[in-house]
């Protein structure tokens, strides 16, 4: 089981995010056709297969517990700095309390607790999938010297919301010695494939647009800059959403003997189906590239990503046609989730990969893209 097998439960973790593509460009009036498919799952935490499991390891290398799923699929024709996309995208974002990571793997533990102790409960999640179209288009602009450029390139998308699905909660738990738990936690899900049979209503269904700006400034012929703002402004609307508000307040009494947690809980709340809009949060990518032209290395790069509070720094090395039948090659380390990856192009596509550990058992990070594009 991975991330991208949704939230499971009002304390598990969850799948889905992905931007809209680095537009490729034609040269003169011919048309470039590219295709091209990404799968991203990180977390700060557990192991990729634990992450909706058991959560066994749980040992966040932060403060807080961060999950980033990113899947995509594309096709995009470009001619003259336009470029036409049609893809399918899921989206997920987790921002987690170190401690309410902590008590869901202590709970799933299966162990009574045997001391007191506190847990601070907040949980902030979402994930969706659209299917969408995507246009954009690459302006030069002018500039009075020589050797440099700069591109500003603006982009819009329409898409249809598949599936969304959203968890927030807070609140508090502790743990007694006696082996018992104690919790008064508050949440808010809304869940479009929800088996909600009260009340009744219709299917649920929604609508999405968003505007992406790209900007590319080429210094001077050694030095690049680059940044990409996706969902820079989008707005979500979803029909007949269902929604549950709840107020959990719980004597938790015992284990059983297969340690599964047993409580009687009081839970007061509504379920409701209503019209739900909503914003995605803005994403930016921002990176300098140096042509370093040494002995060692071609090209020396920094980039940094940033979502809702979560910052992935990165720095990265490529080679220049390194062998005749190779266009690039390159390496890069991400730092938050401690990840390398490896990248090779060739004349008509490439392959990335990513990773934090060659150990299934602790593997936090797993990405892999593939594209493939050819002038007509």
């Amino acid at each position: 089981m991975t991330i991208s097998h949704h939230f499971r439960g009002a304390f598990v973790f969850a799948s889905v995010l992905a931007g809209f593509v680095t537009t490729t460009h034609a040269a003169g009036n011919n048309y470039t056709i590219e295709l091209g498919a990404q799968t991203y799952q990180a977390n700060n935490a557990v192991s990729v297969d634990q992450f909706d499991a058991d959560f066994t390891g749980y040992s966040p290398q932060h403060s807080q517990l961060y999950a980033l799923g990113e899947n995509l699929a594309y096709i995009q024709a470009s001619r003259a700095g336009y470029t036409l996309q049609a893809y399918k995208k899921q989206e997920i974002f987790i921002n987690a309390g170190r401690e309410t990571g902590q008590l869901y793997a202590d709970i799933n533990a299966r162990v009574p607790p045997n001391n007191n102790r506190p847990y601070a409960i907040d949980f902030d999640g979402y994930g969706i999938e659209q299917t969408g179209i995507g246009i954009s288009k690459t302006f030069a602009l002018p500039l009075n010297k020589a050797d440099t450029s700069l591109t500003i390139t603006p982009a819009a998308r329409v898409y249809n919301i598949n599936r969304y699905r959203e968890i927030q909660a807070g609140g508090f738990a502790a743990a007694r010695a006696d082996g018992s738990y104690d919790i008064a936690i508050n949440t808010v899900e809304r869940d479009t494939q929800a088996d909600f049979t009260f009340p009744l209503g219709n299917s649920p269904s929604g609508m999405g647009y968003a505007f992406d700006v790209g900007a590319n400034w080429q210094v001077n012929p050694a030095l690049q800059a680059f940044a990409k703002v996706s969902d820079l402004l989008n707005f979500n609307s979803i029909k007949n959403a269902p929604t549950t508000v709840q107020t959990i307040n719980s004597n938790v009494n015992q284990f059983d003997a297969d340690g599964f947690l047993n409580y009687n809980p009081a839970i007061q709340g509504r379920n409701s189906r209503e019209t739900y809009d909503f914003s995605l949060p803005v994403k930016t990518h921002l990176g300098v590239l140096y042509a370093a032209n040494s002995s060692l290395v071609d090209q020396l790069g920094f980039d940094v990503r940033h979502i809702q509070g979560l910052v992935l720094p990165r720095v990265s090395a490529a080679w220049v046609k390194p062998f005749a039948w190779l266009e690039s090659v390159g390496v890069g380390y991400e730092a938050h989730f401690e990840a390398i990856d490896l990248a090779v192009n060739f004349k008509y596509g490439g392959v990335r990969l990513g990773f934090d550990s060659l150990s299934d058992d602790n593997r936090r990070v797993e990405f892999l893209q593939v594209f493939f594009k050819t002038d007509l």
